[in-house]
């Protein structure tokens, strides 16, 4: 607990520094009347600190409840990221200047600066991973097929994390979609376990060659009607196909794993990653960002030839 409010209060203090030197560049360019682009380029910048630093107080906080999308942020200074392009437009437009020599000086001191603070930041607040978090370590793990201990925010609506179990078959035939995978390993901490002699799988099936994470095909030959519970979570983007055709519905499991209605007989199950309406509408969105962006950069240009 206390390591944590640590990290809180040094990542505070950096949201607090940030966002002083927007406001900072801010005035500095208004008072010498060196604001960037003109009215149509900082007044839009000007208003992302305004916006950033609301983010940061406690009165924003029917924002982050109304707009259930943004608490996946976690922490309110990740806005900070949004920051930095204001921040560093708004410092440089302050203190550029005109002769060359001041800004060749300019640039030698902020560079200097700007080392000083990395070697400063990775001596006293890089934060060592364990172990086990090495990337090589993750890289056998990933390569052996256990899996990793998901990530609560990320987890599908009314699914735990806690029930999911390591080492589980790419898929697995059963009679009971509901069928608990996997025993407990007798460590709180640590997720249930799966192995073929817990005979929890009438049989298991691996995926067609060449396996891809958005794309996954099994080809199985059932004895009897059933359920395929594959190695996936259920998400909305996953599109499943039987045979070519998608299941009229997919039952409920308390870990969120996905349970596949399946016929007797031969089966071919495709599942693909697809794009959502909502992920469709947010490159529509981004892609009108980019284009009033552009607008934005050219009336300048305009208005002065």
């Amino acid at each position: 607990l206390a390591y944590h409010d640590q990290v809180l209060h040094t990542a505070s203090m950096i949201a607090l520094l940030m966002i002083a030197a927007a406001f900072a560049g801010l005035l500095l360019c208004w008072l010498r009347g060196r604001l960037p682009g003109g009215p149509p380029w900082s007044v839009p910048l000007a208003l992302v600190p305004v916006a950033v630093i609301l983010l940061q107080l406690y009165v924003s906080r029917p924002v982050w409840n109304l707009l259930p999308e943004l608490r996946f942020l976690q922490f309110p200074w990740r806005w900070l990221v949004v920051l930095e392009a204001p921040m560093a437009i708004f410092v440089t437009a302050a203190i550029w200047p005109r002769a060359t020599a001041r800004r060749i000086a300019i640039s030698a001191a902020c560079a200097a600066l700007f080392l000083a603070m990395t070697a400063y930041a990775a001596r006293n607040l890089f934060q060592p991973c364990d172990d086990e978090d090495a990337v090589l370590p993750m890289l056998e793990v990933y390569r052996s097929g256990a899996g990793f201990i998901g990530t609560y925010e990320y987890e599908p609506i009314g699914a735990d994390n806690a029930l999911v179990a390591t080492n589980l078959p790419e898929s697995c035939f059963v009679r009971n979609p509901a069928i608990v995978l996997g025993k407990p390993t007798g460590t709180p901490d640590t997720p249930p376990a799966w192995d073929a002699a817990q005979a929890t799988c009438e049989a298991t099936f691996t995926a067609s060659a060449n396996p891809q994470p958005e794309h996954l095909r099994i080809a199985a030959t059932t004895p009897h009607p059933g359920f395929l519970i594959l190695r996936l979570r259920r998400y909305p983007a996953w599109q499943i196909r039987v045979n070519g055709r998608p299941p009229a519905s997919l039952p409920a499991r308390k870990d969120g794993l996905i349970a596949v209605p399946v016929p007797q007989g031969k089966v071919e199950v495709a599942v693909d990653w697809t794009a959502t309406p909502d992920a469709i509408l947010a490159r529509w969105l981004s892609g009108l960002g980019v284009l009033a962006l552009a607008a934005l950069c050219f009336l300048p240009r305009r208005h002065l030839s």
